[in-house]
């Protein structure tokens, strides 16, 4: 029974050992707001005028010196500019799915062609469905994504779909050296593929993370051929008294 249970413990002790190794640990929430408003824009939320309708893509990159370290992104915020900036502060209704990733293209060097940016695959973040007034701050919270700012710069990526309606939201705008724009349009003067020096003032909240890692350290692969020679040893004394 002292055997048994003596082998039961180390499987125990084993797997939190594990676990521990594996999973983030996370600091107290934080936030930072990327760039100062200098101006207002509609872009990817819609504008008034023609060149600008039917925008279906939309990307942001955000430098990674923003970041000290590895960081768990869990909501964004874009911020209303006045109502007098385009006069129509409706949103056109639409669905818009947000996605993360890595970039090795830097600010102000996106490419019009929107999945080139990527230099990795797109992680989903969220899915929203706009319509009606848009509120003071644009909230958008979503599965949490883990940004290691060592890998490339952040990548922003929002996909429009659904779109109708011709509302005229503003939400603040800035030029940055640390985040930049590139957008497709479907219609209109505008080039179909655009990219420029502007992005939307951009609230991040964020939770520190250490220990992303999911590799055991060295220490849990020694407590793992430990308990897994103490499992055997117990295995063969059951099978010699048997």
């Amino acid at each position: 029974m002292g055997k048994h249970s003596g082998a039961g413990m180390m499987v125990g002790v084993l797997s939190m050992a594990v676990i521990g190794s594996a999973a983030p640990r996370h600091a107290s929430a934080q936030s930072i707001t990327v760039g100062t408003a200098t101006g207002n824009n509609c872009v990817p939320f819609d504008c008034p005028a023609a060149s600008f309708d039917g925008i279906f893509g939309y990307q942001q990159v955000f430098a990674s010196s923003i970041f000290s370290g590895p960081v768990q992104i869990n909501q964004l915020g874009f911020f209303s500019a006045p109502i007098e900036a385009f006069g129509d502060p409706a949103y056109d209704t639409g669905t818009y799915t947000f996605s993360f990733g890595y970039t090795g293209a830097d600010v102000g060097a996106l490419s019009p062609n929107l999945p080139s940016n990527f230099s990795s695959s797109p992680s989903f973040f969220s899915v929203l469905s706009l319509s009606g007034l848009q509120p003071d701050k644009l909230t958008v919270s979503g599965t949490p994504f883990v940004y290691d700012p060592s890998l490339g710069n952040l990548l922003l990526d929002i996909g429009i779909t659904n779109r109708t309606g011709d509302g005229a939201p503003a939400f603040e705008s800035t030029r940055s050296s640390s985040c930049s724009r590139a957008f497709n349009v479907s219609t209109g003067g505008e080039p179909a593929n655009s990219a420029d020096l502007a992005c939307l003032v951009t609230e991040i909240d964020y939770s520190d993370v250490t220990g992303v890692s999911v590799v055991p350290e060295p220490a849990t692969l020694s407590l793992l051929a430990t308990g897994l020679v103490g499992i055997a040893g117990a295995g063969l004394k059951r099978r010699k008294k048997a």
